[in-house]
């Protein structure tokens, strides 16, 4: 977890530091109104005039799913048919739906006033990665941003990703290119969400499932 910009590099939580649902349980139990959301603050201000690209990654949780939540699941996410039909082939041979699943969440903070093109880092430590190329940051209303996912470090095509406006549960779905890539236009101002979730059989020739959630979140400004 960290942050990387112009002249920008930070760590703000320790490496190893693990977050356990019981404490997370725990936590909010104890707090009043407490909001929910994990805040990380850098170690020192960053200048508002820097472009940052800040990520985390969450450690795996092992979880087991009832076969009529497996269902809505796989609509929620938009599984890809590879994965609905070796399901269905498990479900009729009476297996339980067993999944390990990592969550990886990015956020592009931008800077005050336009800047050159920007092609956001490739983080191949994340593990399942969403980066942005702009011709111009911030962001604005109505520009086309061309979106890549990567895969430990590699294009990963035919993924579906959603885009989500804030406040709205309804996105629009798109599916990546050979090269991983989506090419979207901003349709308003506003925070906006892409993501997606890749699910895929687990190594070893076992009947459990390997996911990776991903998030990108970033900020659309108005039109000039």
């Amino acid at each position: 977890s960290g942050c990387v910009g112009d002249g920008v590099r930070e760590k703000p939580l320790r490496d190893g530091v693990e977050l356990s649902l019981d404490g997370i349980r725990q936590w909010f139990d104890s707090a009043v109104n407490a909001p929910p959301v994990l805040a990380l603050r850098t170690g020192r201000p960053v200048s508002p005039v820097v472009s940052v690209s800040c990520w985390a990654r969450l450690v795996p949780i092992d979880i087991d799913i009832d076969d009529p939540t497996v269902d809505i699941y796989l609509d929620e996410v938009q599984a890809l048919p590879a994965v609905r039909e070796r399901w269905t082939t498990l479900k009729a041979r009476g297996v339980r739906w067993q999944e390990t699943y990592v969550k990886h969440a990015r956020i592009e903070l931008d800077g005050e006033g336009d800047t050159a093109a920007v092609a956001t880092p490739a983080l191949p430590a994340l593990g399942l990665d969403l980066r942005v190329d702009a011709a111009r940051r911030p962001l604005r209303a109505g520009d086309s941003v061309r979106f890549q996912l990567l895969r430990d470090g590699q294009p990963l095509a035919g993924q579906p990703l959603q885009l989500v406006g804030d406040g709205s549960g309804v996105g629009v779905w798109r599916r990546t290119d050979a090269e991983g890539r989506l090419a979207l236009r901003l349709p308003a101002a506003g925070r906006w969400l892409l993501r997606g979730t890749e699910i895929r059989p687990a190594p070893g020739g076992s009947d459990r499932w390997d996911s990776r959630f991903v998030t990108l979140a970033f900020e659309v400004k108005p039109a000039p």
